[in-house]
């Protein structure tokens, strides 16, 4: 299970820590559906134990940073307002936030700055005596750092999760969550190709097609080749500079954008449906399946039938 830490800040949005947690939850809700452990342990920090008030004024409870966290941070988001300069933190924020960002900078896989105030704390060097050795190193300096504007948490927590779990996933989460992020996140969606055909060059965009047409037959380099009247090296090449993937990964690819249709669409086994798509197997297609979208075909029917049954 992952840890994943915000650290709130006075003035943070609450659109982004609330809407980032919402996403954080759902994945875990649509993983648990799948029969999977949930992956996400979340946990609100601040400077001490008390409700921090966003930029609203509505506060939310939160517990003081740990002296020392065991193991890896997964994700640790700093969520603030528009202020930059560390001076206008208050006493507590400033003694202990930049010394336990400090302590625990090589324990945090990624972390995240939401607002320019959560900036100026992840490159504040801490600067109490017993920590003085590791005050010319800011904490952005010694782990993996990306900087979020304001409001756009949710996105965040998004981006994150597809990272982590596929887009498939990041899909069902957005169509729960509604516009825009059901629009935003249309590329995991199952409307959405695999495989897009390229207007640039109308001799791949007539491949695609040939292959969609013919699923049942066996795809070897020699007869893709045959079909643009090409040697095997010539196409493998010329293939691989239009698309920047092999042959068989493109074939690959164009079945499972079929099966998926055939998921959707209809009530067929999934040994039928394997066959229909040119699998060798209903175990080939599962293992297509889960290198490409990870998640299996029964786990994706399962997440389909999940997403339509909400409102």
């Amino acid at each position: 299970m992952q840890r994943v830490l915000f650290l709130l800040l006075p003035g943070f949005a609450i659109v982004d820590v609330a809407g980032a947690v919402a996403v954080f939850d759902m994945a875990n809700d649509v993983l648990s559906h799948l029969g999977k452990p949930p992956p996400y342990r979340l946990r609100l920090l601040a400077a001490t134990e008390k409700p921090v008030l966003g930029s609203s004024g509505i506060p939310l409870g939160t517990h003081a940073v740990p002296m020392r966290v065991q193991g890896a941070i997964a994700k640790l988001i700093i969520a603030g307002d528009s202020r930059a300069s560390i001076q206008e933190f208050d006493a507590a924020e400033r003694r202990i936030l930049p010394c336990w960002l400090q302590r625990h900078a090589r324990q945090v896989e990624l972390g995240a700055t939401i607002g320019r105030a959560a900036r100026a704390l992840a490159q504040a060097p801490c600067a109490t005596p017993m920590d003085s050795h590791r005050a010319r190193t800011s904490p952005v300096a010694q782990a993996r750092w990306i900087e979020v504007s304001l409001t756009r948490g949710a996105h965040l927590a998004m981006d994150l999760v597809a990272q982590d779990h596929g887009s498939v996933i990041a899909s069902v989460i957005a169509s729960r969550l509604g516009a825009p992020f059901r629009d935003a996140y249309r590329n995991g969606a199952s409307q959405a190709p695999l495989v897009t055909y390229s207007p640039a060059d109308p001799r791949i965009d007539e491949l695609h097609r040939w292959i969609a047409r013919n699923l049942r037959q066996s795809f070897s380099v020699a007869s893709l080749a045959e079909h643009l009247a090409m040697s095997e090296r010539t196409f493998t090449r010329f293939y691989r500079r239009a698309t920047g993937s092999t042959p068989a990964a493109g074939v690959e690819r164009i079945r499972l954008d079929a099966a998926r249709r055939h998921l959707e669409s209809s009530l067929c086994s999934i040994k039928a449906i394997s066959l229909q798509c040119g699998f060798a197997s209903s175990e080939v297609m599962r293992r297509a399946f889960i290198r490409n979208l990870r998640v299996s075909p029964k786990q994706y029917r399962q997440l389909l039938a999940s997403s339509s049954s909400r409102p």
